[in-house]
């Protein structure tokens, strides 16, 4: 996948799908972005994701930073943990 999508790094998570009103959505993401980083800590599969909210002690309404690729351009985006944990990151 790193060398069909011409991707430097060989860690990250490709966002698949969104639920509608999920935390994810409403930070931003996209399908095909690559989650690279949440709050400075490299992703290498999904579950990596959950283990940091809950490593970090987050909660409802506690924000994280993901490091994302999209279209070639790594940005961060700021995601807010909404309601239910199932509900956070949906993709």
């Amino acid at each position: 996948m790193q060398k069909y999508l011409k991707l430097k790094n060989n860690y990250g998570v490709i966002v698949a799908e969104i639920e509608s009103n999920s935390s994810g959505y409403k930070a931003g993401l996209k399908i095909g972005d690559i989650i690279l980083e949440v709050d400075n800590k490299k992703i290498i599969k999904s579950s990596d994701i959950f283990r940091i909210i809950d490593e970090g002690l987050h909660k409802t309404g506690d924000s994280i930073i993901l490091s994302i690729l999209r279209d070639q351009l790594e940005m961060k985006i700021n995601l807010k943990l909404e309601g239910h944990k199932s509900n956070w990151m949906q993709f």
